[in-house]
Formats: C-alpha cells, sequence, structure tokens
C-alpha cells in the first residue's frame, strides 16, 4: 500500500505571559506498507515548512517595548515500525511492535526588532538545526468485528488500543543568540526538556455502517515525569 498526505495550518501560543507566536505551516508526507501473512512493516517520511513569528515584552527605565521576531523553518520527519499481530482469543488480537522516529527542525537565523525604542534588548539568533529521534515500543490491541444490529445488518464495531513505552534520544532544546547591542557576547538559550520515557496510550472505537461509511472515535495520552498530553479525535470516514 502507497498513499501520500498534505496539509495545511496555522497556530498560535503564548509563555506565561513572557511572550506569544504565531505560525503558518505547509506539511506534505509519503507512506507505504507491506503485510507477509500478519506480520507487516510501514513507513512515511514528511516535509513541511513554518512561517513563525514571535513577540516578547520588555520594560527598562519606564519604557515598555515589544520585540518581534520573524523566520522560517524546514521541517524532516521519518518513521519506520514493523510488528505482527496473535490471535489470543476468538475476539481479540494483540500486535507487538516497535517503531523508530527520526525528526529534524531547522530554523534559519533570525533577529529581533524593537517597536518602542529598546532596541539593545533585541536577540540576534543563530541558525541552527535541532534533531531527535525516538523510538517505541509496545503494543496494539483490536477485537473481531462485533455486530450491531441496532444500526443495521450490515453494522459492525471494532474496538482497539495501545500502550506502549517511547524513549527520546534527545530531549534537550538549546539555541544560540546574542544581545544586538553586545554581538561578541554570545549565549545558550535552553529551552523546556522533552519528557526522556514516557507511557502511551490509547483507546478507541469505530463503528462501520456500512463497507463504505464509517464512525470513529479515539483517546489519546501521554504520560511522564515532567509532561503530560490527552488528545481527543472523532471522524466521520468515507472510502471510496
Amino acid at each position: 500500500m502507497l498513499g501520500f498526505a498534505a496539509a495545511g495550518g496555522t497556530m498560535d501560543w503564548s509563555v506565561n505571559g513572557l511572550g506569544s507566536g504565531h505560525g503558518d505551516i505547509a506539511q506534505g508526507g509519503v507512506y507505504g506498507a507491506t503485510w507477509l501473512g500478519e506480520a507487516y512493516l510501514s513507513g512515511a517520511f514528511l516535509y513541511g515548512h513554518d512561517d513563525l513569528t514571535t513577540s516578547r515584552g520588555v520594560v527598562a527605565g519606564g519604557t515598555v517595548d515589544q520585540l518581534i521576531g520573524s523566520f522560517g523553518a524546514d521541517h524532516f520527519a521519518g518513521r519506520a515500525e514493523g510488528g505482527q499481530r496473535f490471535a489470543v482469543s476468538p475476539t481479540l488480537g494483540v500486535t507487538p511492535y516497535a517503531a523508530v522516529e527520526v525528526q529534524s527542525f531547522d530554523a534559519d537565523a533570525y533577529s529581533e526588532h524593537d517597536t518602542g525604542g529598546l532596541s539593545a534588548f533585541g536577540l540576534n539568533y543563530a541558525a541552527h538545526t535541532t534533531t531527535d529521534t525516538r523510538t517505541e515500543l509496545g503494543a496494539r490491541l483490536d477485537s473481531v468485528p462485533l455486530p450491531i444490529p441496532a444500526f443495521g445488518d450490515g453494522a459492525v464495531l471494532v474496538l482497539r488500543g495501545k500502550a506502549a513505552w517511547a524513549h527520546d534520544f534527545s530531549p534537550d532544546r538549546t539555541a544560540v543568540a546574542s544581545f544586538e547591542a553586545l554581538p561578541a557576547a554570545g549565549f545558550t538559550v535552553t529551552g523546556a526538556p522533552e519528557a526522556e520515557n514516557a507511557a502511551l496510550l490509547s483507546a478507541g472505537a469505530e463503528l462501520r455502517l456500512t463497507p463504505t461509511i464509517a464512525l470513529t472515535a479515539k483517546f489519546d495520552t501521554l504520560q511522564s515525569g515532567n509532561a503530560r498530553a490527552y488528545s481527543g479525535t472523532a471522524a466521520l470516514r468515507v472510502t471510496w
């Protein structure tokens, strides 16, 4: 199986009143998978371009200023995964799997510009590339299609779940910067680190109303010592 995907998006963020930002994103990717009986091997590659703008406030000597920066960044990512499904009961299957994922974020050099006269506090950021490698080891669960007569003669329900351990080999985030007034005095800015080890948990259901129409819902969470994330999705899928 081969396929492709394309997406565009926009985002806004803020950091506890210390600054904010805006981003416009365009992405494209290709993926493929092959099966040998109940075993599978899949892979995907993505390229994305981000146009980003940052803004932070500075107060000095009674003067309030906004320092604004704008830059572009390229994002490359690849993932390879393999596993095999085993029937552990007439109605339940388990698929142990292993995956490796590599991402690279390549940001241009850029400078902050002031709007109120405090240009000396503006920062120059050097171009930098952040590369991160993450592995996953876990298992997926799935039920056989269960008939649901209330939604029609051909309606079936499939339940799914996942539990996995993720390990991040490059959790630190840094960038090299210098003040515009002191260009020779560079320093390293350290961002919030990613979790080195995390648990990935997922639960979902798919209600196939017909062979080509389905309703899906899924809940995902990441749990670690320094981060927690929760997400939920619901979709109507039509295939042809």
